[in-house]
């Protein structure tokens, strides 16, 4: 498997109840740890973030990659 965040990421897939707010201290220390970025996976987009974001800064676009990445209610058959 190859992709643009290359090797070495803090990968995350948030289940359901999950609260970014909560988690967004913890992301912020692992990436300043390891000094990897984190890719967040979501079912239809995955968000990526740069060692040095801020917990606001990652609160922020995620909350906005959600609001932006809702399924319609549209039947397309095509890929997305």
């Amino acid at each position: 498997m190859s992709d643009d965040w290359g090797d070495e990421v803090i990968l995350f897939t948030p289940g359901p109840g999950f609260d970014i707010r909560a988690a967004a201290d913890e992301f912020v220390e692992a990436m300043e740890e390891y000094g990897l970025p984190l890719l967040i996976r979501l079912p239809h987009v995955s968000i990526e973030f740069e060692p040095g974001c801020t917990q606001e800064e990652i609160i922020e676009g995620y909350m906005n990659v959600i609001k932006t990445a809702q399924p319609s209610n549209c039947n397309d058959e095509g890929e997305g």
